[in-house]
């Protein structure tokens, strides 16, 4: 079967806090988990990313959704990714012990700014490592039940490319994994321009960033 990818940009519903989220929130919410459930059947793997996720887990009907979803699809092999840079409002959310006990696996990027409490399921010695980690490194702590290591996102080009050519290459991926809004805009012009497929616009893409 062949790989599937949808993204939907919630932007525009994420309420601040203090904020009341627009009205049309809730409907949109139920209409895209609706969707997603029914495509969880145990016939393919589903992942589903949910970015922010703090801004909205309080929405009532997403966090009935979650809370049922992270207990149960994982028996249809349908996996839950939470994103946050807020870890201790994500906490302090109605079903955020449920989210942290139902997710085992812990991914935590680096933070010299980090509040102890907010990271209060980490160990006195894996949240030092954490606020230790040196910018630019691409280190980050995994912790998955008791156990934990520091990784490092390697992106080394295997190859005979020169060191200047590698810092090229490494840029240019960095540009594609990097959410900065100034991209996706330029994406979403070239896109406009040369049509959707990747290989007629990717190089003027990569040439205008690092311009």
């Amino acid at each position: 079967m062949p790989m599937m990818f949808f993204g939907f940009d919630l932007t525009e519903f994420i309420a601040a806090e203090g904020e009341i989220p627009s009205p049309a929130r809730t409907p949109l919410l139920m209409y895209l988990l609706y969707r997603i459930r029914n495509s969880i059947d145990g016939k393919r793997r589903v992942i589903q990313c949910f970015d922010e996720f703090h801004a909205y887990l309080d929405d009532p009907v997403l966090k009935l959704e979650i809370k049922r979803g992270i207990k149960t699809d994982r028996k249809k092999d349908a996996i839950y990714l939470f994103s946050t840079q807020e870890p201790n409002d994500a906490l302090a959310s109605s079903i955020g012990k449920t989210v942290m006990s139902q997710t085992p696996s812990k991914i935590c990027l680096r933070d010299p700014d980090a509040s102890r409490k907010d990271y209060s399921f980490l160990t006195d010695a894996e949240f030092e490592v954490l606020s230790k980690i040196p910018e630019h490194s691409r280190q980050f702590l995994v912790k998955q039940g008791s156990q934990s290591a520091l990784a490092t996102f390697n992106l080394n080009i295997n190859g005979s490319n020169t060191p200047e050519r590698d810092e090229i290459e490494k840029n240019n991926i960095i540009s594609i994994l990097s959410g900065e809004p100034q991209n996706a805009e330029l994406a979403e012009e070239l896109i406009e321009k040369y049509g959707p497929e990747p290989e007629n616009w990717i190089e003027e893409y990569w040439r205008l960033c690092r311009h």
